[in-house]
């Protein structure tokens, strides 16, 4: 995963699932905004869980708007 975030070197990065395992490269790239969200399946198993994957996606879209507005930072 660095190699990829290396190469596409993006400014926004949704995790679906555990996130715990990605604290080091997180850590290291401190101009990513990054998001968090149920894997598809958990959601596909607990619909209750879907509002809150909802909620994040309407954050990113309104995070993606923004850089789209003002340009990456």
């Amino acid at each position: 995963m660095e190699r990829e975030i290396a190469e596409v070197r993006p400014h926004t990065v949704i995790v679906m699932g555990l996130i715990i395992p990605l604290k080091k490269a997180m850590d290291a790239r401190q101009g990513i905004r990054w998001f968090n969200t149920d894997h598809p399946v958990t959601l596909i198993k607990n619909p209750d869980l879907k509002k809150s994957a909802w909620s994040t996606l309407k954050l990113v879209r309104a995070h993606l708007d923004e850089i789209q507005t003002r340009g990456p930072s």
